[in-house]
């Protein structure tokens, strides 16, 4: 009777041995390396580079889902591009951003909708708009039809390279009559072509990041040369006759 007793008891004892539950399945661990918490970043000279470590007991990263969100732009979308430089970690990504403060979620989802997550903030650089002055041509000047209008102006941007700023000119009568940049010094040169009319030119200059500076109301005369009289002399020149 002992004997058999004995061998039940080891008997039940291997076969619980035998059918120990599995280890449970824990959430993926994510940590991200870079761009570390408050760094500062600059969206106009690119997208940023995210690099993470991702780790999960059961699932290879390929089977994660990998999500990133901003607290300003949403969900972000990779921009495809390849990345060749992630120290210590095993994820990384291109992400373009809109020029704000973001709050950035990186979330792992395993096959059992385990999730992990982890977050850093970066913030984007002080930006101050640019400055204009006009210098040319005069307030209310006239020119004859067929003469270009030499205009000059003066613009620069405490953060950004003169040459880079974005400038445009407008005329309430031709629409844009110029765009391109300034030179090294912030001298912006432009012969305009308008036409016959009283024109109201505008100047806008626009930095990298979007902000700007505007110069409105310059007032210019377009006048047809016309010799109504037959005296030899023309509007454009001032003969009283002719106007």
């Amino acid at each position: 009777m002992r004997y058999y007793l004995v061998f039940a008891v080891a008997t039940v004892a291997s076969l619980l041995a035998g059918c120990s539950s599995p280890e449970p399945d824990t959430d993926p661990v994510v940590t991200i390396i870079s761009p570390e918490e408050h760094e500062v970043f600059d969206p106009s000279g690119g997208p940023l580079l995210l690099c993470a470590s991702i780790e999960d007991d059961y699932d290879a990263l390929g089977d994660l889902v990998v999500t990133a969100t901003s607290d300003e732009d949403g969900e972000l979308t990779s921009t495809g591009d390849e990345v060749t430089a992630c120290e210590s970690g095993n994820y990384a990504a291109l992400f373009n951003l809109s020029d704000n403060k973001h709050l950035i979620t990186l979330t792992a989802t395993d096959s059992a909708s385990h999730k992990g997550s982890d977050t850093v903030l970066v913030k984007t650089p002080a930006n101050s708009a640019p400055t204009c002055e006009l210098t040319g041509p005069d307030h209310e000047s006239m020119f004859p039809f067929g003469d270009t209008v030499p205009f000059e102006a003066k613009v620069s941007d405490p953060e950004s390279a003169a040459n880079t700023l974005n400038v445009t000119i407008t005329s309430n009568i031709d629409l844009t009559v110029w765009q391109g940049y300034p030179n090294e010094t912030g001298l912006v040169t432009a012969d305009l072509d308008l036409t016959v009319g009283l024109h109201t030119l505008n100047l806008d200059v626009e930095d990298g990041r979007g902000l700007n500076a505007q110069y409105s109301g310059l007032k210019v005369d377009i006048v047809e040369c016309t010799d109504i009289d037959g005296d030899g002399f023309l509007a454009c020149e001032d003969d009283c006759d002719d106007e």
